[in-house]
């Protein structure tokens, strides 16, 4: 695009290239959910990794308004589209569509996470913005179970920077609540199925003797 002068300066295209890319995220992944493959999601994969290294350009600039409000709002819209996609498309019934979107999910999760840490540890970190991603990876991880690995120590990694901060303290504790909240339900998740297959390692005990 530059070599074609469609961009005449890199500050132009530090904004026009994200918009261009998120016009192409849906019709990508519908393409990619029509004809699922490796093939077909990467370039949806690749849409991500762009819209969390320009977010690591802004975090190199300090710039806190492209930050927040282009590129980790891009994600989050994203994130919601997965969401969405997972509850109301045909094509999610596809167990390979659904391979698709799983990784689709992994990929965002992951670019959501690495940029609040990012954005924290630098102090470049909004509010608003910050408990967005937090509801969004949330979302994900409730329709993706397994998008976001070790997730219950990640977000506690979150809520201990996030006291850290430069936040203000209500703000502080509406995300630690919120995130306290979804490392308790994962807990309890995982003790129930625990129980579960202690259960089940019982009567095979049993049925075995």
């Amino acid at each position: 695009m530059f070599k074609v002068g469609v961009f005449n300066n890199s500050e132009k295209a530090y904004y026009k290239v994200p918009e261009l890319l998120k016009e192409l995220t849906n019709p990508i992944l519908e393409y990619a959910l029509n004809s699922p493959s490796d093939e077909t999601i990467k370039p949806f994969t690749m849409i991500i990794h762009c819209f969390e290294n320009f977010g690591i350009v802004s975090i190199h600039f300090r710039d806190k308004f492209s930050l927040n409000e282009i590129f980790i709002h891009s994600l989050v819209t994203i994130g919601d589209s997965l969401v969405y996609n997972s509850r109301h498309s045909e094509d999610s019934k596809d167990q390979k569509a659904r391979e698709c979107l799983n990784w689709a999910a992994t990929v965002t999760s992951n670019s959501l996470y690495n940029l609040a840490v990012l954005s924290l540890k630098c102090n470049l970190v909004n509010y608003g913005t910050l408990y967005q991603q937090m509801e969004c990876l949330i979302r994900i991880q409730e329709e993706y179970p397994y998008s976001l690995y070790h997730i219950a120590s990640k977000f506690e990694r979150i809520i201990e920077m996030v006291k850290e901060s430069e936040l203000k303290e209500s703000e502080c504790d509406k995300i630690t609540t919120l995130t306290e909240n979804v490392i308790q339900r994962l807990k309890n998740e995982k003790e129930a199925s625990d129980g579960e297959q202690l259960d089940l390692h019982q009567k095979e005990e049993q049925s075995s003797e």
